[in-house]
């Protein structure tokens, strides 16, 4: 149980440092990657809408 615990707070740690220190560096990818999700999934409910 406390490997577990340890573990948690192991990621926990690792979660926050990204955070703080490295997410500006990745924020166009993400909002590349919704962007490109947003269209597929649109995509995909327009043809869901259009075979019925």
């Amino acid at each position: 149980m406390e490997f577990m615990q340890t573990l948690g707070k192991g990621i926990m740690q690792g979660l926050n440092q990204f955070i703080d220190n490295d997410l500006q560096n990745y924020m166009p990818l993400f909002v590349i990657a919704a962007v490109v999700l947003a269209v597929f999934l649109i995509k995909k409910i327009i043809q869901i809408i259009k075979t019925k």
